[in-house]
């Protein structure tokens, strides 16, 4: 991460990414009506770590520590769609003076429940040094998904609207006669070759 805050990495800007990624993710699915099944989550946790490239031949730059271990097992335990976010991060938002954004809910965690990753594995609090965790809460994203929904299919001029077609090419496709080159009459140099054999 590059040091653009006085040398001090800022926790509050990364959990205000973490809801920008879930916010694109949540209004993306709503707006082209993807399987629920698609979606995010994110760890967000506070330390210090090595980083460095690694490899010769495909190089790649990767960060070490316990901090990332930590990181890894709250994306893993995290919801879908959801932020898992450790103590040491909300305690440097604390010190930054931004945890009671109204940007951010974080809502704690009891620290008995158990930790339960995407395939079923539990992993003990244990294995994240015991600390307490938080949810980033994602309501906001959710229901600014569902208006953007309503607004995609009740357009106000009574058109479709789509975002990645632009209407020239709409009606294009509208008018557009079907290919005659179908998989039951295209035929080439492995066709042919296969004919001659069977002849």
């Amino acid at each position: 991460m590059p040091d653009c805050n006085d040398g001090e990495h800022s926790a509050y800007s990364m959990l205000l990414l973490s809801l920008d990624f879930v916010s694109a993710l949540i209004r993306y699915k709503a707006l082209h009506s993807l399987p629920s099944t698609l979606g995010l989550r994110v760890g967000v946790h506070s330390g210090r770590c090595v980083g460095g490239i690694v490899g010769t031949t495909m190089q790649r730059y990767h960060l070490y520590g316990r901090t990332m271990q930590i990181t890894q097992l709250l994306e893993a335990t995290a919801p879908m769609d959801g932020v898992h976010v450790s103590a040491t991060t909300k305690s440097c938002a604390d010190v930054e003076g931004t945890s009671t954004s109204p940007q951010l809910q974080l809502v704690p965690q009891s620290p008995f429940s158990v930790l339960m990753t995407s395939k079923g594995e539990m992993v003990p609090r244990a294995a994240i040094d015991g600390l307490q965790t938080f949810l980033l809460d994602a309501t906001e994203a959710v229901q600014a998904a569902h208006t953007a929904k309503q607004e995609l299919h009740q357009p106000d001029d009574g058109s479709t609207k789509c975002d990645l077609l632009s209407p020239d090419a709409l009606e294009e496709i509208k008018h557009r006669k079907p290919s005659q080159h179908t998989a039951q009459n295209r035929s080439g140099p492995l066709d042919s070759a296969m004919q001659d054999s069977q002849a």
